[in-house]
């Protein structure tokens, strides 16, 4: 397994602890929008750099949602406003960051293995 793999998911747990610094209160402004926004855009590019074989063996994690967030984000721009960004902070985010710890745990068990 290329040591890359394991980079992208710790950029992906980088990104989601840059959220929860960036929302500590629920005083968001546009600077705060657009942190959460540039975040979540990495979370969906790194993703989307995982290889197929860890997505098919990690398949509690929503990688295809991750990544049409990510196209959203990009892409149609304007359909984002903080309500949403706050729903996927308050009811996603924490989830993402448990499961994805436990796949870098595993991946690091094999490498270190071999």
């Amino acid at each position: 397994m290329s040591k890359n793999q394991i980079v992208y998911l710790q950029d992906i747990l980088d990104s989601i602890e840059h959220i929860f610094a960036f929302t500590d209160s629920n005083d968001w402004d546009e600077k705060t929008r657009y942190a959460v926004e540039r975040a979540l855009t990495i979370i969906g590019e790194a993703g989307n750099k995982v290889s197929l074989e860890i997505k098919q063996n990690s398949p509690e994690i929503a990688w295809n949602e991750i990544k049409g967030l990510r196209n959203i984000l990009v892409h149609e721009y304007g359909k984002v406003n903080i309500a949403i960004l706050k729903d996927i902070r308050d009811n996603y985010i924490v989830e993402l960051q448990e499961k994805i710890d436990r796949l870098i745990k595993k991946l690091e068990g094999i490498k270190n293995a071999d």
